[in-house]
């Protein structure tokens, strides 16, 4: 009787043991599979979050080389400062002096240019600035003094230009010949002994040429 009890309960402690040991197991083997599947969601859901950044990058270049758009991302809008605008202020006008005009002096100089000395019966001038009515006369060279007139034209007070004096007597080429400023009498009219020799500085207004 004894033994039959004995063995009773060695037998319902062995069954304990074996339910016990097996209850650990279940919780062990609960407990890897929950994580095991935790992680796998983990995981999971990170494919899909990274899937979707990776759709969205390629539908935007899709957008872009079809369209031509580039997708803008949105910024925060730059604050602007005010800044203080000082007004100009205008400067005063400089007051205009009434200066007085400048006085013009006549002109009381004489200038002969001549322009063509080519052996003939004319004389030709560039121009002749006069400070009265005046004759202009050929003379021909006497020693280096003035010779013969052989000829004289009549110029008025200014400035005349291409002008010419003609001759009585044609130049020679190579003689040498003088172009000679006189005074008018008022009568248009040359004459060596009534018209006389204009003069600057005590010298008489002339030009020497030789005739080519």
């Amino acid at each position: 009787m004894k033994t039959d009890i004995i063995k009773t309960v060695m037998g319902d402690n062995a069954k304990q043991r074996n339910i016990f040991t097996a209850t650990i197991i279940a919780g062990l083997l609960f407990g890897f599979v929950s994580g095991r599947v935790w992680s796998e969601r983990s995981t999971v859901r990170t494919i899909i979050a990274e899937t979707k950044t990776a759709t969205t990058t390629l539908i935007a270049k899709a957008l872009t080389a079809s369209t031509g758009v580039i997708a803008i991302k949105k910024e925060t809008p730059a604050v602007i400062k005010k800044v203080e605008v000082k007004p100009i202020l205008a400067e005063k006008p400089t007051p205009i002096k009434n200066e007085k005009p400048v006085a013009v002096k006549p002109f009381t100089g004489n200038t002969i240019i001549l322009s063509g000395t080519t052996a003939g019966n004319t004389i030709s001038l560039a121009k002749a600035l006069l400070s009265q009515d005046s004759w202009i006369v050929i003379r021909e060279d006497a020693g280096g003094e003035f010779g013969k007139a052989i000829g004289a034209g009549w110029f008025p007070k200014g400035l005349n230009e291409k002008i010419s004096v003609e001759l009585l007597r044609n130049t020679e080429a190579g003689k040498k010949y003088y172009a000679v400023l006189y005074t008018d009498a008022g009568d248009h009219k040359f004459s060596s002994k009534i018209n006389k020799l204009v003069t600057e500085n005590g010298e008489a207004v002339s030009q020497v040429f030789i005739a080519k």
